[in-house]
């Protein structure tokens, strides 16, 4: 799996249209939290709502946290996946 700093995060990376497991999971794991994670950061959890205030690195880390969430539980309710595609909407639209 490839990393992906988040400075060197584009649009194209993000899964675009609606969600789909594969494609998230993929771009969740690109995320390192060992290296990006920041005090602020860990404020973030996956019962959190997305929001436009968060930066980059919070929605990578909550993208992160459900795609680590849905491996251990074996999915995504319909509501968790609607948080998920309100982040990526976030990311693709207004802070990339």
């Amino acid at each position: 799996m490839e990393i992906i700093s988040t400075r060197d995060l584009r649009t194209c990376d993000v899964p675009q249209g609606d969600f789909n497991w594969s494609a998230f999971s993929k771009f969740a794991l690109t995320f390192d939290p060992l290296t990006e994670v920041t005090d602020d950061s860990t404020q973030v959890s996956v019962r959190s709502t997305p929001a436009l205030i968060w930066t980059v690195v919070e929605l990578r880390y909550f993208l992160y946290c459900w795609q680590r969430v849905e491996n251990n539980q074996g999915g995504l309710t319909p509501e968790s996946i609607e948080s998920v595609q309100t982040a990526l909407n976030i990311s693709l639209k207004d802070l990339i």
